[in-house]
């Protein structure tokens, strides 16, 4: 729904007014007129009406309670033309000569309202329902002021249907009860907003409510013929001549809704609504200067327009004037310090400036203070993730699900903080199907199921989402890159090289596709050619750790060892306190009997990550090449802490006894070891060993034959 004044939604009438004819066929004397006049649908009738009310105050020998009478019909039409400051002085003109009228308090208090001296007008509507509960055009008005001015639609809900239990035929309450009902039950609004057309069939504010209506349906060609049915019958009402212009707009004739904007603006150069519509008309046309401009003058016209400064803030984003849209949210705010429209914006805007992203949370805290929207919690879940506050970013998202149930965005985000937080597998996968209940066609969540099952090993499902989603989106490289990822790891090379070259004909820049083909190519031996691939990589990202890592093991395959040392200096001068980084430094440290170096490595690597469990495994290595067995024994604890039942370990925790000579021990370790993988020829060879220590030959030799065997496999 459009933000409008409710001057302009609703047709004002007297509590004590009668229906009248169209003015044209009234009596000549003005006095008459006027006594006679309720405020009239049309424009064009409410202008006359203050016209000939002019006419009837300036007339002579007026009694007291006829000259109040009149001032209030006056106040009503001055009211429902937006001049408010005239209505409030004709108003309180008529409360000194007739004190207490009711009708007197009733205009007073709307004009007081559309004035935001909301107080006085709360106290003028109470003062009324005082004297008389069943007022029922204070009941509506009351009703308005606890919907927009005191965020209480529920008791704006119990003073409309009291105004219609006194009136079930009460225009006016049924359209204010129809625009309350469009944010919960549409049906429902349409049903009161039809039964006011049929009630008041020339009245254009139940049209215009009828109009709306079929605007939250996302009907707008039933909305456009509504509206152009209005203005053809009350051309000069610049309000409706700027809402059609608006569903030209969603009828795809940005054109047109500039030509109804300015025709809007002729017929009324002070409504900023019309200047609004002009700015979305040229914005459709990618007149962005012309939109920013027309959003401006709105502003002007109306400083606290929220929507105008909103507006004019998100023009200025859409351009990358991130710094122009900031300042445009901050000078509405000064109008509106709590709109949650423009303190949403502030955060968006400050997340975007780099020199201002730290002040970004705070200001999302503020604009959730205001309007605790789903967009704001999900914004501001962004935020704390990248802060790796991944409790808090969760429950944001939690928070932006629940108040957007069919939004997969925030449910991806739910999984993926799970992730991060590794504390809930299950409830990880349950997220991203939710999403994709949500939304079928969702491909992030397919997606994140196969980043899930990728870091799980579970290959073949990975593979299978992957599938889909590259079926979804053939034409994105970095999918192609995850699908040839999976198909490597499960050892199916060619398909795998037939992605990696697919995604490189999508995207010649994809670092990830050249990394991922120069480490298919080394584990094929096909070492010139990883090189190459790396080269490529990281020509493209030279600042990339794991793509000198991985040259440099290319290159030390290669018996290229100082070239592979100078890539693994250089990925530890950007990376310091990577404890991936620094354990291939360590690796290539201990290959070439630099163990004390490579020590230390291991030891920052470590220190980095307490939890890295290659660095205890190969820190357990270097120890052995010392003769440390103890220390080498305490390493791969840890090491199976890390990682249990990992069959590598036990297997070098198995040889350490055996150095130790206590053999009974390394048969426990190797035995767990062949459990855990059955067909690692050379654990076989070490429990041969250890079994004739043992005294059991045949146990020996069958152990031997059965190594002899997988080599020959």
């Amino acid at each position: 729904m459009r933000p409008i004044s409710i001057s302009l939604i609703l047709a004002a009438a007297l509590a004590s007014g009668g229906a009248m004819p169209a003015l044209a066929r009234q009596s000549a004397d003005p006095i008459a007129v006027c006594a006679m006049a309720d405020s009239q649908p049309r424009r064009v009738d409410r202008e006359a009406i203050v016209t000939v009310c002019d006419a009837a105050l300036a007339s002579p020998g007026l009694a007291a309670n006829e000259r109040a009478r009149l001032l209030v019909v006056r106040a009503f039409a001055h009211w429902r033309l937006d001049n408010n400051a005239e209505a409030e002085r004709d108003a309180r003109e008529a409360l000194k000569l007739l004190p207490g009228d009711a009708d007197a308090l009733l205009a007073r208090g709307v004009a007081q309202q559309d004035q935001d001296k909301i107080d006085a007008a709360a106290a003028d509507f109470e003062t009324v329902l005082k004297a008389d509960p069943r007022n029922k055009l204070a009941l509506v008005y009351r009703g308005g002021l606890k919907r927009w001015n005191r965020d209480d639609p529920k008791g704006a809900r119990v003073d409309y249907d009291a105004a219609l239990a006194v009136d079930p035929r009460f225009v006016q309450a049924l359209l204010r009860r129809a625009d309350l009902l469009m944010n919960t039950d549409l049906a429902a609004a349409e049903r009161d907003a039809r039964a006011a057309v049929a009630i008041a069939t020339d009245d254009s504010a139940a049209w215009m409510e009828l109009g709306s209506v079929m605007e939250a349906q996302d009907r707008p060609k039933e909305a456009f013929a509504i509206y152009d049915q209005i203005v053809r019958k009350d051309p000069k009402d610049a309000l409706i001549v700027a809402y059609r212009g608006v569903m030209r707009l969603w009828l795809e004739d940005p054109s047109g809704a500039l030509r109804d904007a300015d025709l809007a603006i002729a017929i009324d150069p002070k409504m900023a609504y019309a200047q609004i519509a002009r700015g979305r008309a040229l914005a459709a046309l990618k007149r962005d200067e012309g939109a920013a401009a027309a959003y401006r003058k709105a502003a002007q016209l109306q400083p606290a327009y929220a929507d105008a400064w909103v507006k004019l803030a998100q023009t200025r984003r859409r351009q990358g004037k991130q710094a122009e849209g900031l300042a445009a949210v901050e000078e509405g705010l000064k109008g509106s310090p709590k709109d949650g429209d423009l303190l949403f914006n502030r955060a968006l805007l400050l997340s975007e400036l780099s020199d201002r992203r730290k002040d970004a949370l705070a200001a999302y805290d503020a604009a959730i203070e205001a309007q605790p929207t789903a967009a704001a919690y999900y914004n501001r879940a962004q935020l704390r993730s990248d802060k790796d506050d991944h409790k808090g970013a969760l429950a944001d998202y939690r928070k932006a699900a629940e108040l957007a149930p069919n939004d997969p965005d925030a449910l991806n985000g739910v999984g993926m903080e799970l992730s991060a937080l590794n504390e809930d597998a299950e409830g990880e996968l349950k997220a991203y199907d939710a999403a994709l209940a949500a939304d079928p066609k969702n491909t992030d969540a397919v997606i994140n199921k196969a980043i899930y099952y990728a870091d799980r090993e579970a290959w073949p499902k990975a593979l299978e989402q992957y599938q889909i989603a590259v079926a979804a989106q053939p034409e994105r490289a970095d999918l192609r890159v995850g699908l040839a990822d999976t198909l490597t790891s499960m050892g199916r090379l060619d398909a795998a090289r037939v992605e990696y070259d697919r995604a490189l004909r999508l995207d010649p820049k994809r670092v990830a596709a050249w990394g991922g083909r120069a480490w298919l190519n080394q584990l094929a031996g096909r070492l010139r050619d990883a090189k190459a691939d790396y080269d490529r990589a990281i020509v493209l990202a030279p600042d990339d750790a794991k793509l000198l890592v991985g040259r440099a093991s290319a290159l030390r395959k290669d018996d290229k060892g100082a070239a592979a040392m100078a890539d693994l200096n250089a990925a530890v001068k950007l990376q310091p306190r990577s404890a991936f980084v620094l354990n291939n430094r360590g690796l290539a440290l201990a290959e070439t009997s630099h163990l004390d170096e490579a020590l230390a490595d291991y030891g920052a690597a470590i220190a980095a990550d307490p939890d890295y469990e290659p660095a205890y495994y190969n820190r357990a290595g270097v120890f052995m090449d010392q003769d440390r067995y103890d220390r080498a024994i305490r390493d791969l604890n840890v090491s199976l802490r890390l990682s249990p039942g990992d069959a590598m370990t036990l297997s070098r925790k198995g040889r350490c006894y055996w150095y130790l000579k206590d053999y009974r021990r390394a048969l426990e370790e190797l035995d767990a070891a062949l459990a855990a993988n059955p067909g690692d020829a050379e654990t076989l060879r070490w429990r041969a060993k250890v079994k004739t220590e043992l005294g059991d030959i045949a146990g020996a030799q069958a152990d031997v034959a059965a190594a002899d065997k997988l080599a020959t496999t």
